[in-house]
């Protein structure tokens, strides 16, 4: 009834993968093109320091593989950058990917310390993957004080109509480390 849960097996479907540890941020979906179910999930490395991405595969959502990275924020978006998560959709015979890029407190512009951004990245197979303009944001980060100046995550597909796509994300109002957060939900076409 989408309201009463029960476990459907007593052990994780994942242990570590080839991380050192999971977390929080998956998505899963069936992919018609391979006739499997696959997760995308952030993989922590060199002792739950560095963010990457993850993924499993499984016919039946019992039993997985993985999951392996196959993903990460250096060096492609620059020094500091970690891959928090990604949402993943096929559209024209490609994966794409609207990964959260979080940037640590290594780059030499301020701006970016425990920020997170949009990216754009795709991939023919679902494993490997690429940037598409990895210097751009996806959607720009808002002025300060805006819902959207310090992080933003996407946790849907893009909706696609004739003449344009809509992308919904969350945004929030202060970086990754802050407090007293607001967040909200903006839609970018």
């Amino acid at each position: 009834d989408g309201l009463t849960w029960r476990p459907a097996q007593a052990a994780p479907v994942w242990a570590n993968g080839s991380g050192d540890g999971l977390e929080e941020t998956a998505f899963i979906n069936h992919d018609p093109v391979v006739g499997k179910y696959r997760g995308f999930m952030r993989v922590w490395r060199r002792h739950q320091t560095i963010r990457k991405n993850g993924l499993g595969e499984s016919p039946d959502l019992l039993n997985w593989t993985g999951p392996k990275i196959c993903w990460e924020g250096c060096p492609d978006y620059g020094l500091g950058a970690q891959l928090y998560g990604m949402h993943v959709h096929q559209d024209a015979g490609l994966y794409w990917a609207f990964p959260w890029i979080f940037y640590t407190n290594e780059p030499m512009d301020e701006a970016l310390h425990q920020t997170m951004r949009l990216k754009l990245g795709w991939s023919r197979d679902g494993r490997h993957w690429q940037p598409l303009a990895p210097e751009q944001d996806m959607v720009p980060m808002g002025v300060f004080g805006a819902f959207d100046f310090g992080m933003m995550l996407s946790h849907c597909p893009a909706v696609l109509t004739p003449t344009e796509g809509w992308l919904y994300y969350m945004g929030c109002d202060n970086i990754h480390d802050g407090s007293d957060r607001v967040r909200a939900i903006g839609m970018a076409k």
